[in-house]
């Protein structure tokens, strides 16, 4: 979760040093929502992954431990593949477009 709140500190400076206009709005998302748990125990809220954040994605950024677990089914493959079609840029540790596009050619 380290990860997470290094993330959240960039957009909140981002925001603060973009003069003007609506700034930089900052989702934390999971496949299902509700709270994740770190190693530590940290919890953070996440709203699940839908239709409407894979269309309205600029940038993607996946975060997660050392021991990922995906629950892989149709719709998360469909939105992992409209943010792939959106976003201008994709952070991704685990490159989880290649997991996906890899699992759906299986």
């Amino acid at each position: 979760m380290a990860q997470a709140a290094r993330l959240g500190e960039a957009f909140n400076l981002a925001n603060r040093l973009h003069a003007f206009g609506a700034g930089y709005q900052l989702k934390y998302v999971s496949e299902s929502g509700g709270l994740l748990q770190s190693a530590s125990g940290v919890r953070i809220a996440t709203e699940a992954l839908n239709d409407e954040h894979a269309r309205r994605v600029l940038a993607f950024f996946h975060l997660h431990g050392e021991r990922v677990a995906v629950n892989w089914n149709d719709a998360l493959r469909r939105r992992l593949a409209e943010v792939r079609e959106h976003a201008r840029s994709i952070v991704d540790a685990m490159d989880l477009p290649a997991l996906a596009a890899a699992r759906r050619a299986s």
